[in-house]
């Protein structure tokens, strides 16, 4: 019977023709994940740390924006706990070197971390909105302005919650989604899944970079009408909106060719690195 099965010494998939697999001491490549998360996390905090000072300093008080920006801060490192938890179960192992309990283990953590990241990037993308009505004059903060801000806000938030649920419930049974065992499962379609989370992905942060420029434009950005310190904040805003349009680009475009592959474990190392 199935159950009595002792998962934790059967290897999770076979090896490809000529490799022999390695259960001892496999090569990973996990830490190459942790060189580029690990320091961003540190750079993210501190620029976090300084504008929550500022804001304190100036303002005396701290808004809805700083608010959703420390939770995605905290969410971040969640994430790098996660993808230093996930190294214990083969995270940058090939899935031919590992048994099937760790694969499983490692989806389950999988699952969870991606569910953290979508967050994290949901809750940064509705700070940066929020910030644009921040840094806007009476002639900028427009309704239409003020209306293309909240629409944007809110279809951000619908995709991503919406593709939340469907990559934790898209697969029948559930827990086919980590549980390689099961071969009956009916799933969504990993490539389609990718192209509509890249896309909305993509748009939102063009968007969200757009509405950057109409902010520097409207508060005379370029013609020096605004303070030094304000035209900095600006000018990072709008930088962070260009970096997030090109992160996302390269994430899908790499992302693309393994979206198949059973080497899992793998690549999803190379996907983390954007």
């Amino acid at each position: 019977m199935a159950s009595s099965i002792d998962y934790s010494h059967v290897p999770a998939f076979d090896p490809p023709q000529g490799i022999t697999a390695n259960f001892i001491n496999p090569p990973t490549i996990e830490c190459s994940v942790l060189e580029v998360s690990l320091p961003l996390s540190v750079i993210s905090t501190t620029f976090v740390a300084v504008r929550i000072y500022t804001r304190l300093k100036i303002v005396k008080s701290l808004g809805w924006d700083d608010l959703l920006l420390g939770i995605g801060l905290v969410l971040s490192w969640t994430f790098c706990a996660l993808g230093i938890i996930e190294g214990q179960y083969g995270y940058g192992v090939d899935i031919w070197n590992l048994y099937t309990t760790n694969a499983i283990n490692f989806l389950k953590l999988d699952l969870a971390s991606q569910t953290i990241y979508h967050l994290a990037l949901l809750m940064t993308k509705l700070s940066i909105l929020l910030t644009h009505l921040h840094f806007t004059t009476n002639s900028a903060s427009s309704p239409a302005f003020r209306i293309s801000v909240f629409s944007i806000m809110a279809l951000t938030a619908i995709y991503s919650l919406t593709l939340i649920f469907i990559a934790i419930f898209g697969c029948s049974p559930i827990a086919a989604a980590w549980d390689i065992r099961i071969e009956t499962e009916k799933c969504i379609d990993k490539a389609a899944y990718a192209y509509v989370y890249g896309g909305c992905n993509i748009l939102s942060s063009l968007a969200i970079f757009g509405l950057g420029l109409v902010v520097c434009l409207r508060n005379g950005l370029i013609g020096r009408r605004v303070g030094r310190v304000v035209s900095w904040c600006l000018g990072i805003m709008v930088a962070v909106g260009c970096f997030a349009c090109v992160t996302s680009i390269i994430r899908l475009i790499i992302a693309i060719p393994y979206l198949h592959s059973e080497n899992f474990t793998r690549f999803k190392v190379y996907i983390a690195h954007w």
